[in-house]
C-alpha cells in the first residue's frame, strides 16, 4: 500500500476483479493499524489526548482547517546552519486533510525526506509549515510500461491486458514549503507552524510547532 493509491475508481462495463476486492480490504486493516499506531505515537509522546486532534482554536492566524499530522512526532526535524533555519519531514507516514480527499482523513507515506530553508532575518510573525500535495487518476493500461498495466486481471499473477480493471486515483506528498501570511488560506495544508518574535518569543528565537501546538523545536539564533 505504499503506492499510496487511496481510491479505487470502479468503471461501468468492466470486470469486477478480485484483487480489487481484495486491494479494498487491505486498505481498511492498514487504516485501522496505522491509527492504533499514531493514537500510541502521540499519547506517548505527548501524554495529552487533546494535542492528537490537531485542535486549531488558539486564534492564530492563518491556521487552517485542512491539515496533516505525521503517524509520529518525531517526523519533523528543524535546525539553524549558516543564518538558514531548515525543517524537514522524513519517511514515513502522514494522516492528509483537504478537498482533494473529500475532507476525509487519509494515510499517505512519504517515501524520501522532504525540507525547506528560510533566511533567519525574515520579519516577526507567524508562518505555516504547508505540504505541496497532488491527487491524480491514473488510469487503466495495456501497455506494460504505463503503471496502469497492473490494474488489469491477473488471476494466478498473471496478467490480463485484455481484461481491464479499474482505475486508481493517487495522493501524493510532492514537498514542502513555508507559507508566508499573505498566502494563506482554508485551501492550504498545514502541518505546522513557525513563529518569530511574537507572543513573547524573544527576537532571534523560533519556535516551531504543530499545527496541534505541539512543540517541534525553540531554535535560538543569537
Amino acid at each position: 500500500m505504499l503506492n499510496n493509491y487511496s481510491h479505487i475508481g470502479f468503471l461501468p462495463g468492466n470486470s469486477l476483479q478480485s484483487s480489487e476486492i481484495n486491494e479494498i480490504q487491505e486498505r481498511f486493516y492498514l487504516d485501522q493499524t496505522l491509527d492504533n499506531i499514531f493514537l500510541f505515537n502521540w499519547l506517548v509522546f505527548t501524554e495529552n489526548y487533546s494535542n492528537i486532534t490537531g485542535n486549531l482554536n488558539d486564534l492564530y492566524y492563518g491556521s487552517s482547517y485542512y491539515n496533516s499530522i505525521p503517524i509520529n512526532p518525531n517526523l519533523i526535524e528543524s535546525y539553524y546552519l549558516d543564518n538558514l533555519i531548515t525543517i524537514k519531514i522524513k519517511t514515513g507516514w502522514y494522516k492528509i486533510k483537504h478537498l482533494t480527499t473529500s475532507e476525509i482523513a487519509i494515510w499517505v507515506y512519504l517515501n524520501e525526506d522532504k525540507e525547506t530553508s528560510f533566511p533567519i532575518n525574515i520579519p516577526s510573525g507567524k508562518y505555516d509549515i504547508g505540504l505541496d500535495i497532488s491527487f491524480e487518476e491514473v488510469l487503466c493500461s495495456s501497455d506494460e510500461a504505463d503503471e496502469g498495466y497492473f490494474f488489469n486481471s491477473n488471476v494466478g499473477g498473471y496478467i490480463e491486458s485484455w481484461i481491464p480493471g479499474s482505475n486508481r486515483f493517487k495522493l501524493t506528498i510532492n514537498n514542502i514549503k513555508l507559507i508566508y501570511p499573505l498566502e494563506q488560506n482554508l485551501s492550504n495544508i498545514v502541518i505546522g507552524k513557525v513563529r518569530t518574535g511574537i507572543d513573547n518569543i524573544p527576537s532571534g528565537t523560533f519556535l516551531i510547532q504543530y499545527n496541534n501546538n505541539y512543540k517541534i523545536n525553540n531554535i535560538v539564533t543569537t
